[in-house]
């Protein structure tokens, strides 16, 4: 079978080894899947060229603005290349589906992976992808809650929705001593929490739960990663009003990705109190290295956790996390452990997802 992957999006990236290295955690899918089937992904940086990787042929076209609206010269050699499945990445290229399915004609499948968009409001726009849709053969989900609102709208068909994970991760478990001479972590029950310090991933509702959590007499610590600042004024200032309670919260701050496996390796769990995710990387690659989760019940979060391992709270509910981190402190630590990393094998790790790919776009 030969699977094409489709961007319509244009990045100033000019270092193609960089691009690739740079989404390790999503190509490594395709790598797995290269192993049966001829796998190309065709991409839009400052570059033009061919090159194989890790069993992928890699097309680099520089291409952007209309000629990416209306690409006719890309579908034209995409034609060339025969391709018996074709995945387009977002459902926001409407116009371009369209066009897609009328370049490659009936005997394609065309399949669409969501990438967090959420559905346009404007009438033009939610036309044209119900016109899309009748040309989509499949839409891979993380998670079918994320589909019900393209459904419920009449945007996506139901009956053309799978579960399939958007990313993988390149993290995997290591010896926890080792990891912690490096990162300094310390203690039982340690919790980690990594993302931007936005309302949408919501780290003072975080904080809160957390210190109601220590103030009961837990004993646990949690360590805070994060690349952006928004709320880092009013975190520090909250912290400020609880100075012996602080002390185990640790802002650890920016941290290189390559550094991510050895916290992964050092703590005991991740807290993640997003509102909406697309999928969740950072959960992904915890959960690869054996964290154990404790996370907002968000549909992607749903999916990963498969309701076999770790907490699951209400989104938004401080009272329903602090639940979920008492559950947590009672929980055996061996036995979460293993089960998160038996539902990271069979759903999140490459091998599993590409699994699921081959699944579906192998029906006839």
């Amino acid at each position: 079978m030969k699977i094409v992957n489709i961007s319509y999006r244009y990045f100033p990236e000019r270092d193609h080894m960089a691009w690739i290295s740079g989404f390790g955690f999503y190509y490594t899918i395709w790598e797995e899947l290269a192993r049966k089937h001829e796998v190309i992904c065709v991409e839009h940086i400052d570059h033009s060229g061919t090159y194989e990787y890790k069993g992928i042929r890699y097309l680099f076209e520089k291409m952007r603005g209309l000629a990416l609206l209306l690409p006719f010269r890309l579908h034209h050699q995409l034609c060339r290349l025969q391709a018996d499945v074709a995945v387009v990445h977002s459902l926001l290229s409407p116009v371009q589906l369209i066009l897609l399915r009328s370049a490659l004609g009936a005997s394609v499948r065309i399949v669409v992976q969501h990438h967090a968009e959420k559905p346009p409001r404007r009438f033009l726009k939610r036309q044209l992808q119900r016109w899309a849709d009748r040309r989509t053969d499949l839409y891979f989900f993380s998670g079918d809650g994320l589909a019900q609102p393209w459904i419920e709208q009449g945007l996506v068909a139901a009956g053309k929705v799978r579960e399939v994970m958007e990313v993988t991760s390149v993290f995997g478990p290591g010896d926890r001593a080792v990891a912690r001479r490096i990162t300094q972590v310390s203690g039982e029950k340690t919790y980690i929490w990594v993302g931007h310090l936005n309302e949408n991933k919501n780290p003072l509702l975080a904080l809160r739960a957390f210190m109601a959590f220590l103030s009961e007499g837990n004993t646990a610590a949690v360590y805070m990663i994060f690349q952006t600042e928004q709320l880092l004024p009013e975190i520090k200032e909250y912290l400020e009003q609880y100075p012996q309670l602080a002390a185990h919260i640790h802002l650890v701050g920016k941290v290189p990705h390559a550094e991510l496996q050895h916290w992964f390796n050092s703590v005991d769990f991740i807290i993640s109190s997003s509102a909406y995710e697309g999928s969740g990387v950072a959960v992904c690659e915890a959960m690869s290295c054996g964290c154990i989760p404790v996370l907002s019940a968000i549909p992607s979060f749903r999916f990963m956790s498969g309701g076999s391992c770790g907490f699951l709270y209400e989104p938004g509910d401080e009272m329903a996390l602090l639940a979920a981190l008492k559950e947590s402190a009672g929980a055996d630590l061996h036995a979460e452990r293993e089960k998160t990393l038996l539902r990271y094998a069979q759903r999140l790790s490459a091998a599993g997802i590409a699994s699921d790919i081959e699944a579906a776009v192998s029906v006839s």
